[in-house]
């Protein structure tokens, strides 16, 4: 068992000999105690020590017991200090109300009587331990309930942080007044302020999207019906027309009784997460059919490949050579998000390496024009074809050659766009009309075949061949009809 820490008791008399006596009656209650011999002793004792109990003389020379205890009583610190008058005369009553009056909690007579001493000190000296003991715990509980409140501000801060970062709307249904109240977020995902009138179940479904409504009503009364967790996807209808995907949840209170009485939730606008899922599906069937295209165009380059290789060298090379070109326009598309892709860097792509550094042997003139995916791919292919020809063959085959690349867009008479290019080359081997037909102009003619208003042209002149290409342009209509492939 923990033994209690002893307690100061002051002992004031002006006489020796009574203080030894006090001294000898109180040393069995262990506690401490501390002796002055005067009024101004005692009060110095006082200023440093924390005192449980003082024991008074009522006469002594300079100040009697009275006049000390009034001063005593004026410090703030020692208002409910306990004071014990020990008397060797006879008091009057008047002097007994004096004394209770200066705060006195007990009168001792002399001659002392040991055991009546010790037992008014020891019930004072414990009531001071007591009395501490609790003024502790209470400032342990009181420090705890600081510590207690400054945590649930801190989680209550960031909660509504959370809340408010996730754009989370809070909302209460109440059973027994039919009343739902909501959030200032929970307005917004609303579409309107319902206000006072209409802060009802009814009031909240009436901005829900009507053919979500029922199912969002019955999932509700489901729950109020069953107590388990509420959680639907419903769309609001604002009155400016704003469709709006919510998450709802919610979870239902009980009452000592057992009894369902509110349900409470979050809502949270997953509109952006549905887009995603949107451009996913979108991104998907785009995936689908690029690949099929693609596999396609490999198809088609394989079989037109075998239809002009004279052995199965010849076929891997030039079958290789057009892949590898498909995969580099494939490289421009991806890094562009299968958007646009710039006409000048299709040609880069395909012609920087025969380019002499100074611009002279290669010139491309043009604006600058961005083409959507599949007339990327099928520009891509041609000037592959044309590349590979030219290098072989053409201009590019020798030092002195020279390749112009030219195209424009123009507004045409009937109000119309047009796209053309213009292929030129000049300073390679004389040109001879080919005999049979090869695999370049059976494919650029596959790639443009069958386009609206797509003409397209191939001739071998003396001094070097040309490519002419015409088309339909406008930026707009290309972006809608690339978003619908």
């Amino acid at each position: 068992m923990q033994t209690a820490e002893p307690v100061k008791i002051l002992l004031v008399d002006d006489q020796p000999a009574k203080l030894l006596s006090y001294e000898t009656v109180l040393s069995e209650l262990g506690e401490e105690l501390i002796r002055a011999n005067n009024a101004r002793e005692a009060l110095e004792q006082l200023l440093k020590n924390d005192v449980a109990v003082i024991l008074i003389d009522v006469v002594m020379p300079d100040l009697d017991g009275f006049q000390l205890a009034e001063m005593i009583r004026e410090h703030p610190r020692f208002k409910k200090t306990a004071i014990i008058f020990v008397s060797a005369v006879q008091m009057a009553d008047a002097d007994r109300l004096r004394g209770y009056h200066l705060g006195a909690v007990d009168y001792v007579p002399v001659p002392v009587v040991p055991e009546l001493l010790r037992a008014k000190v020891r019930v004072f000296a414990e009531l001071y331990r007591k009395t501490q003991q609790l003024e502790k715990l209470n400032e342990e509980l009181e420090r705890r309930v600081e510590e207690r409140t400054a945590e649930l501000a801190v989680s209550s801060e960031r909660l509504k942080m959370a809340v408010d970062v996730a754009q989370l709307a809070t909302w209460d249904w109440n059973f027994a007044t039919s009343k739902v109240s909501w959030s200032k977020e929970h307005v917004r995902l609303l579409g309107f302020d319902p206000g006072a009138d209409d802060a009802t179940l009814e009031g909240m479904l009436a901005s829900v999207h009507p053919a979500d409504r029922q199912a969002t009503e019955a999932a509700l009364r489901r729950s109020q019906e069953t107590g388990e967790p509420y959680h639907h996807v419903y769309r609001t209808a604002g009155l400016d027309g704003s469709i709006v995907w919510c998450d709802a949840r919610a979870r239902s209170e009980i009452d000592t009784n057992g009894r369902l009485t509110r349900l409470v939730g979050v809502v949270m606008d997953i509109s952006e997460h549905k887009l995603a899922e949107e451009q996913q599906e979108i991104m998907m069937q785009e995936l689908h059919h690029r690949v099929k295209n693609t596999l396609a165009t490999v198809k088609a380059i394989a079989s037109l490949t075998k239809r002009t290789a004279t052995d199965v060298e010849s076929f891997s090379n030039a079958f290789n050579s057009r892949i590898v070109s498909l995969s580099k326009t494939h490289t421009l598309l991806v890094a562009n998000k299968w958007s646009r892709i710039g006409l000048l860097d299709i040609l880069t792509n395909e012609i920087s390496g025969f380019d002499d550094g100074k611009g002279e042997r290669v010139v491309f003139r043009g604006p600058p024009i961005d083409l959507p995916s599949q007339t990327a791919l099928s520009l891509g292919m041609a000037f592959h074809e044309l590349t590979t020809n030219a290098a072989k063959y053409g201009s590019l085959s020798v030092p002195a050659g020279r390749l112009a690349v030219d195209w424009s867009v123009a507004d045409g008479e009937d109000g119309n766009r047009t796209f053309s290019l213009q292929w030129r080359e000049r300073g390679g081997p004389p040109v001879r009309e080919p005999t049979r037909q090869g695999f370049g102009s059976i494919l650029m003619e596959k790639l443009f075949d069958g386009q609206a208003g797509v003409s397209m042209k191939i001739q071998f002149h003396t001094d070097g061949l040309e490519f002419d290409l015409a088309m339909p342009w406008s930026p707009h209509e290309a972006q809608l009809a690339q978003a619908a492939q």
